[in-house]
């Protein structure tokens, strides 16, 4: 042993490694009786090469290390400094970590009772915190360290099984009562003991550091308790932050570390908003002269530390929008200005995130050098595309392109951005599919339609092929903001210009005037964020009986198209300014398309003390701006009016519409002799528009025989709207926007039409009827008239058999038209059941057409025309849950990440196993599928169910592959019982054991016994409250056991009472083995549908 000291002391650097081996062998036999000595000679050690941590010395310093830990309570004095030794040579030997060794370093690391002693100390100190030993403490602390150095960059060591059971307890620590002393007990005149800094500071550091799978799910789990808490502590602690010492500044430094984790994630990002102290705290460290000076001039201070953590916090939160328009409004330009010269390099990309968000036109025309804030963004751009971050939650890629976005609003770094080629940054990230993740896509696409209003990009973009049919394929994607963004592109490029110059060139000819006629008084251009105030001027426009076009009542195809049309067809365009209205490309789009129209725009301020700028600020110049932000609405809406009506009186009267060219024709009235539309010919179409004054219907007829024109009118009639709609559209593709269908021209199309129509279906019409027996005459056989019926009539001819009956008819009656019938009229019968049968629903509202019709002694056909004519209609209850104010943005985040999800993996629908419980009561109330309530207005009933019902309480679980269960809990479902029943019953009946599990938020669900045994059973795949994937609380209506399983088990069940609880279990069980598994699976593949559904209705409950 001394030799081996004395070379390592002489000449460490050239041992071979034949005596590095033998020299570690010798201190593996002496390791028992020598262990001070050996541990300080292998500090003197570079111990980094794969071999050398392979040895098997280590593995047995490691077990010293478990059995240390292991009895950290009853250490002898030598024994702790063993136990913090080696945790100091563990953590040293991991600073010699590269790609080489990191495999060696996980073997040797990643030791199973290694970790299992760890996590039970974890596990314990929170009952012996005063009493621990100082340098137990900090060698845990070394250990924590050493496993944060092994998991960097490698989420497949983060989520080693393993090192995830030491979360939990980290997370109680956190959560606990001892933590949150800690951070009240602060005080500038005391300095951490080691248990202190253990909470504060150890604690904080690991649960970062972990971004792993279950991060979002760990995130989400200390949400609720440390977002309060923190608020407290830092109101708590600001008067005293002139003294706060290195201690204080530490500890509120790695506060800052946590909530930047909850500005990761949506979820628990937006509750920034319920907590805006927090923001506030942060500002007020900022600014504090005394921590900007230090974070000036030192790049290693904990002052410098500390500002780093809290512009983490603002740069992760601020990708909320209510979080960045709070900063906006509350910030301080100065500071974030006076940051960027911070000695640390790394505080910049923050700084430069925050400026981006907060910044106005006049701030950045005050900037020095605008060049500088784009290049940095480029920059930063650039190492983030680069590196593996971008695809993680909440990665920097996303955070800089939402900054990004808020900053190329201001014209002067759209001309920077494209100067400096940051275009072709952005043209990958909107195109590439590995940028397919989170926002990144999104934000890059909103960007470059930014960018399109700068002639350079524009003309960039539109000669780029790849791009433009890259885009052009996105206008059918399933995320909304991404087709808008595409759709908004493709506008700018193809569309915008071509219809500028048509209008152009027929200005130039004079073909269309100034003073033309408009479908639209008033087209309302607004940014949803300001909808309040927006909505109630539009609905006081349409009380005073202008015509308004709003988005939120005429949008139905293409937005853009849409908006187009709008503006093309509107008088006035009224300009709705904000910040929101400004930052939004979609306004700009609006806004600068009436502009180059030459419309006649009115713009009006919808935020308080908002001054236009940049683009905005071009458009309304030399306008009078109406403010409803200073006066009462009634008085702002008077000025409003009078404008328009000045505006009016400086116009010539408009010209009335001429949509066609009306030529003097002759017109035939040959149609006229054939009763029926049927027998029309393709000119007796056209002879009928023309008669009836009906021009503008020839381009979408012209080709059409009487047939077709009936198939028409049936389609206007089933879809009077939709028809309109498809009308419309059709006939502005072929005489473009300056002819369009006006509405009471379809309408009195679909009446002049009506008598022309056959009177029922399924029968031969009257006119066919005539039509036969004239041929018949003429020709005189059944074959004849079906030959040459065709060189009378576009119709195909009749059967053969139809033909002769009717002729037949003529023969024996003399007549075509039926004979009377014997007996009493039936209409004066059936009126004298009407009174009968508006008394029996009347009082028994819920009463049954077959049992209607028996007790009025009538057909059933008859009973439904009976109450049709009595204006009575049918109404089904409806399960509405009542959601909270959270919930709509869960709803819609939670879809959209899922169906999302379903694109990428189509078999992933297939292979989730929905569960839930329902009680099945002896006597229900309401059957919803089976329960009509008859009334001629909706009666708005309220069904309550008494809880005290006799009834049973049921599991079951239903995937594409079938049903399992059913299983019936005897007593009140805990989360024993619910564990119990998912061991015993439901996992033995899993045929896929692969499956993802889904079950809601209910208490026996959430219970910790069961969420350990689901993280086991299984790892990532089970959707729940707190689970890998956070199920939306009060959802039902987005799981089939809800919207599917149980209504269509109840119908089957409840058709006849049942009469004992044995009869309910055996009826369940019978139904659900009888469901078919294409039933299922249909059911479960619909989950798609609705979570679309959810997410086009704002996150809206579904009726089901």
């Amino acid at each position: 042993m001394k030799q081996h000291i004395e070379l390592i002391q002489n000449d460490k650097e050239h041992i071979p490694s034949s005596k590095l081996t033998e020299m570690f062998d010798d201190f593996a036999r002496e390791w028992h009786q020598y262990q001070p000595e050996i541990i300080c000679q292998l500090f003197s050690l570079q111990l980094s090469d794969p071999l050398v941590l392979n040895h098997e010395l280590f593995r047995i310093i490691l077990n010293s290390l478990t059995d240390l830990l292991k009895k950290w309570l009853s250490l002898n004095e030598l024994e702790v400094l063993n136990f913090k030794k080696i945790t100091e040579l563990l953590f040293v030997m991991m600073s010699g970590k590269n790609k080489e060794n990191t495999e060696s370093f996980k073997s040797l690391l990643l030791n199973k009772p290694l970790i299992d002693s760890i996590r039970e100390f974890l596990n314990s100190i929170l009952l012996n915190l005063c009493t621990a030993n100082v340098d137990i403490l900090d060698g845990v602390t070394n250990l924590l360290s050493t496993f944060v150095k092994l998991e960097y960059g490698r989420l497949d060591i983060m989520d080693d099984e393993n090192l995830l059971s030491l979360m939990e307890p980290i997370i109680k620590c956190l959560c606990s009562t001892e933590y949150f002393d800690v951070l009240t007990g602060l005080n500038p005149t005391k300095t951490f003991t080691s248990w202190q800094q253990f909470l504060a500071v150890t604690a904080p550091n690991y649960f970062s550091c972990y971004r792993g799978k279950q991060a979002r799910k760990y995130t989400n789990q200390i949400r609720r308790t440390l977002f309060k808490r923190y608020a407290d502590v830092l109101q708590q602690l600001l008067p005293s932050l002139f003294d706060w010492n290195e201690s204080m500044m530490k500890c509120v430094q790695h506060m800052f570390i946590v909530l930047r984790r909850f500005g990761e994630y949506a979820e628990t990002r937006k509750h920034f908003t319920e907590h805006l102290k927090i923001l506030d705290s942060i500002l007020v460290i900022l600014n504090s002269t005394k921590i900007q000076d230090q974070v000036l001039h030192n790049e290693e201070s904990a002052e410098t530390y500390l500002v780093y953590a809290a512009l983490w916090v603002l740069s992760s939160a601020g990708s909320e929008e209510k979080i960045a328009d709070y900063l906006r409004t509350n910030h301080r330009t100065e500071t974030f200005l006076t940051l960027r010269k911070a000695k640390k390099q790394a505080l910049q990309p923050y700084v430069y995130q925050i400026l981006a968000n907060v910044l106005n036109e006049d701030d950045i025309k005050q900037l020095a050098d605008p060049k500088e804030i784009t290049s940095m963004f480029i920059d930063y751009v650039k190492q983030a595309i680069e590196s593996p971050q971008y695809s993680t939650p909440g990665g920097r890629l996303k955070n800089l392109l939402f900054s990004l976005k808020a900053l190329v609003q201001h014209d002067q770094i759209k001309d920077e951005l494209v100067r400096q080629q940051g275009l072709p940054l952005l043209i990958l990230c909107a195109i590439d599919t590995k940028f397919r993740v989170y926002e990144v896509q999104q934000y890059a696409l909103e960007i470059i339609w930014a960018l399109t209003f700068n002639n350079e990009a524009f003309n960039t973009l539109k000669n780029d092929d790849v791009f433009t049919t890259h885009v052009k394929s996105l206008i059918n994607s399933k995320k909304q903001r991404i087709k808008r963004a595409s759709e908004g592109i493709v506008w700018r490029l193809e569309k915008e210009s071509s219809k500028l110059h048509v209008q152009q060139v027929l200005q130039e000819k004079k073909e269309t005037a100034p003073d033309r006629h408009y479908k639209y008084d008033i087209m309302i251009s607004y940014s949803h964020d300001d909808k309040v105030l927006c909505y109630q001027i539009q609905e006081q426009l349409v009380r005073d009986e202008f015509r308004v076009w709003l988005d939120r009542d005429n949008l139905y195809g293409s937005q853009m198209q849409e908006m187009a049309d709008a503006i093309e067809n509107s008088q006035f365009v009224f300009i709705c300014m904000s910040d929101k209205y400004k930052q939004s490309v979609y306004c700009q789009s609006e806004a600068h398309y009436a502009f180059e129209r030459g419309c006649q725009l009115v713009p009006i301020k919808v935020t308080e003390n908002y001054r236009p700028d940049g683009w905005l600020g071009f458009i309304a110049t030399g306008k009078v701006y109406i403010d409803f932000t200073k006066t009462d609405f009634n008085i702002a809406y008077q000025k409003l009016t009078k404008e328009i009506s000045r505006h009016r009186s400086q116009q010539p009267p408009a010209i009335p519409p001429a949509p066609h060219e009306v030529h003097s024709v002759n017109v035939s009235t040959d149609y006229l002799t054939k009763t029926c539309v049927e027998l029309w010919t393709r000119k007796d179409v056209v002879d009928f528009l023309n008669d009836k004054k009906l021009e503008a219907m020839i381009p979408l007829c012209e080709d059409t025989n009487g047939s077709q024109l009936l198939k028409m009118y049936k389609m206007c009639e089933h879809d009077m709207d939709g028809m309109y709609k498809s009308l419309k559209s059709d006939l502005e593709i072929i005489h473009g926007h300056q002819n369009t269908l006006l509405l009471k021209v379809y309408l009195r199309f679909v009446d002049e039409l009506k008598p022309y129509i056959p009177l029922s279906s399924g029968t031969t019409s009257k006119s066919v009827v005539f039509a036969i027996e004239r041929l018949f005459s003429k020709f005189g056989r059944a074959i004849d008239v079906q030959r040459e019926w065709s060189n009378y009539f576009d119709t195909t001819p009749p059967h053969l058999t139809t033909i002769s009956s009717i002729n037949r008819k003529f023969d024996e009656d003399g007549t075509l038209e039926s004979l009377p019938r014997s007996g009493r009229p039936s209409s004066v019968l059936f009126e004298e059941k009407l009174d009968e049968i508006e008394e029996m629903v009347t009082s028994n509202p819920q009463l049954s057409i077959r049992q209607g019709a028996a007790q009025a002694g009538i057909s059933k056909s008859s009973y439904q025309v009976a109450i049709k004519q009595l204006n009575f209609k049918p109404y089904r209850p409806t399960l509405i849950v009542e959601l909270n104010e959270d919930d709509f943005d869960r709803r819609r985040e939670f879809c959209e990440s899922w169906i999302e999800k379903f694109q990428n993996e189509p078999d992933l629908i297939d292979n989730i196993f929905w569960s839930d419980e329902a009680k099945f009561n002896m006597n229900t109330v309401v059957n919803r599928h089976n329960c009509m309530y008859w009334a001629r207005e909706n009666p708005y009933l309220k069904f309550e169910v008494p809880n005290t019902q006799q009834g049973v309480m049921v599991w079951c679980g239903i995937s594409s592959s079938g049903v399992v269960g059913p299983y019936f809990f005897n007593d009140i479902v805990t989360g024993p019982l619910y564990k119990e029943m998912l061991v015993s019953y439901a996992w033995p009946q899993l045929k896929n054991k692969n499956f993802y599990f889904q079950h809601d938020g209910a208490g026996p669900h959430y219970a910790v016994i069961v969420r350990e045994w689901l993280d086991r059973k299984f790892p990532d795949r089970w959707l729940g409250r707190r689970g890998p994937f956070d199920w939306p609380a009060r959802s039902p209506d987005l799981s089939p056991c809800d919207f599917f399983l149980w209504n269509y088990l109840k119908d089957i069940v409840f058709k006849t009472p049942p009469a004992t609880i044995t009869e309910l279990q055996d009826r369940i069980k019978t139904a659900c083995e009888e469901i078919p598994e294409d039933v299922c699976r249909k059911a479960c593949r619909s989950v798609l549908g609705r979570f679309r559904d959810c997410l086009n209705n704002e996150g809206q409950f579904l009726s089901y």
